[in-house]
């Protein structure tokens, strides 16, 4: 297995989609543990060190989270690279302009269709650059559009951030020094149930504490399977003494420990003695070390201990269902499950009119200063091998478009409407109604 991994050509003076995960806990208005974006700064640094034309970096926050936390997240960033923040609220593209060539999308997520892997989100994020970088293994579980429907519209490669995941856990899979041992906890139940069905061939021993341990004793699974363990210490908020003590003992076996989820509530003092003493079982094994997701990284950083670990992912449920040898729509996207990565091809003649018809306006440049800019520009019809020049479209409802590929002059007017939807062109007594998504100046 190989993953399309960047370089320094794909990148000079071309505009790149970066999806990161800047899913950053927030309370009280307040980010209250920005590792998420620090992780994906050399990256950030490394594409503007190549001379990329533009880099536009794209996330998700919390669904919940309206468009005003996000913010927070953009003035971070901004502050993390000393620059100006410009905010430019655009009916189908708000984004954030972090000095001169980096710009930060809205919360991907409020996007409709994202979720579903819409290939109208897909299109309109796949239309701002030239190439995609996939950097987060934390979302390559997820079959979204930011994530594994980008990758269907464009030439497309894994950051370094991501690769240097796959090839520290790809070492985990491969030839592992045994017993493995796996340590799950946290609350997210839905997503680590099946998980530790699929880890099972994998692992020698799953340690489970936690809500999930709790929740698999409830329901009587497991209880029967030697490879299992569960607390013993049913109800409580944390695990309890026997369970600590088993665990403890599992872990001084172990030659390999992967642990994803805090065993308790562990930012209350009164509930973190389990995964306190657990953690430091884990940094005084002489096993090799993985740690998977933010609230255990978050814990251990707490605890004084993270530097003890020989490996810290930034993905929980994706890196497990990773080691479980399930396929990832982020990473099959980027040709990881192929024998050979493969250069990307445009997309098929269905797959384009698909996009033809659907896709959205989506301009960043439209406002400035309250008023509308008018700017002579190229706007590209991604998929398509013409290139055409819209000229002052948006003050007059008809206009010549121009291809510069084969010199044949159209006739395009524009559908008004309040944003700007979609456009017209007309030749040959043809019309065809085309989604235009990206314009900017000569």
């Amino acid at each position: 297995m190989a993953i399309r991994t960047l370089t320094e050509e794909a990148v000079r003076q071309r505009k790149v989609l970066l999806r990161v995960d800047f899913n950053v806990p927030l309370e009280d208005g307040q980010i209250t543990d920005d590792s998420r974006i620090k992780a994906h700064l050399p990256t950030i640094e490394q594409l503007l060190g190549w001379q990329a034309e533009q880099v536009i970096v794209a996330s998700h926050l919390s669904p919940s989270s309206g468009p005003e936390p996000f913010l927070l997240v953009a003035k971070r960033l901004a502050e993390s690279r000393n620059e100006r923040l410009e905010i430019y609220i655009k009916p189908l593209a708000p984004c954030y302009l972090i000095g001169k060539k980096l710009v930060l999308l809205e919360n991907v997520r409020l996007r409709p269709g994202e979720e579903a892997n819409n290939y109208n989100p897909a299109n309109i994020m796949a239309s701002l650059a030239d190439i995609f970088v996939l950097d987060a293994l934390s979302v390559a579980h997820r079959d979204h559009a930011s994530v594994a429907g980008v990758p269907k519209y464009m030439e497309s490669f894994a950051g370094p951030l991501l690769s240097g995941e796959v090839e520290s856990l790809s070492r985990v899979i491969s030839n592992p020094d045994r017993p493995l041992v796996v340590i799950i906890g946290g609350a997210k139940v839905k997503d680590k149930g099946p998980v530790i069905e699929n880890l099972l061939p994998f692992a020698d021993r799953i340690l489970c504490g936690g809500k999930v341990g709790n929740d698999l004793l409830a329901a009587g699974q497991h209880a029967n399977n030697p490879k299992v363990v569960l607390p013993v210490d049913e109800g409580l908020e944390d695990i309890g003494p026997a369970t600590i003590r088993r665990f403890q003992r599992e872990i001084s076996l172990a030659r390999t420990i992967v642990w994803a989820g805090p065993l308790g509530r562990f930012e209350n003092p009164d509930s973190a003695i389990g995964t306190r003493l657990v953690a430091l079982a884990v940094a005084e094994s002489r096993s090799y070390k993985v740690i998977a997701g933010g609230d255990t990284q978050k814990a251990l950083v707490g605890f004084g201990l993270a530097d003890k670990m020989d490996f810290i992912s930034q993905g929980g449920g994706a890196t497990l269902e990773f080691l479980a040898g399930k396929q990832l729509p982020g990473l099959e996207g980027l040709g990881y499950y192929q024998e050979a990565p493969q250069t990307w091809s445009a997309p098929d003649r269905e797959t384009l009119a698909n996009y033809q018809n659907n896709c959205r306006l989506d301009l960043l440049d439209v406002r400035e200063d309250g008023r509308y800019h008018y700017l002579d520009g190229p706007i590209r019809l991604y998929g398509s091998d013409s290139v055409f020049l819209l000229g002052d479209a948006y003050r007059s409802r008809t206009r010549t478009i121009h291809d510069y590929r084969t010199g044949i002059t159209h006739l395009g007017r524009t559908k008004y409407s309040s944003f700007f939807d979609y456009v017209s062109l007309e030749w040959d007594n043809h019309s065809e109604d085309i989604g235009l998504v990206w314009y900017e100046p000569v």
